[in-house]
């Protein structure tokens, strides 16, 4: 069946309390493909909110850019996009709206890609870096809105 075997990216660089509004989007990923592989990218340190959630595959890790010194960071960050490029996601979902999140999206250029929408955000490099871009803000509530995103993607 074509809706079993999807593969989906959830990247969420925010902190500890964010990584808990993503579940909703989890449960309903699994709803509709039951045998999705979820990966998730969070910073590191934050990924421990989700430790236990056996709905995720697999979790990556991308260090804050204070965190170390230049050539590091670059190393780190290269390593971090061919280990997310290899693995062939069908759509990627980009929830922040931090510069890397479009480069990251951009490397995996095979997926289905979302990214949200920022009033700082409106270049050709931003949008262009996505397939979609869903509106940041709305009416709903944040979590109501985290499942939304699905609509985009036309489930």
């Amino acid at each position: 069946m074509e809706r079993e075997n999807k593969r989906f990216l959830i990247a969420l660089l925010r902190f500890h309390g964010d990584m808990v509004l993503i579940t909703p989007l989890i449960s309903t990923i699994k709803r509709l493909y039951p045998h999705a592989t979820i990966d998730v990218l969070v910073y590191k340190g934050t990924a421990k909110v989700l430790l236990d959630d056996y709905r995720i595959n697999k979790t990556y890790e991308a260090h804050l850019s204070s965190e170390t010194s230049f050539l590091k960071k670059i190393y780190k960050e290269i390593r971090l996009c061919l280990d997310l490029k290899k693995e062939k996601y069908d759509y990627a979902i980009f929830l922040t709206t931090q510069w890397r999140m479009a480069l990251f999206s951009r490397l995996i250029s095979d997926a289905k890609r979302a990214g949200v929408g920022d009033p700082k955000r409106r270049g050709a490099f931003w949008k262009n870096s996505f397939d979609v871009i869903f509106p940041e803000v709305g009416d709903n509530h944040i979590l109501e809105r985290k499942t939304l995103i699905l609509n985009f993607f036309r489930f």
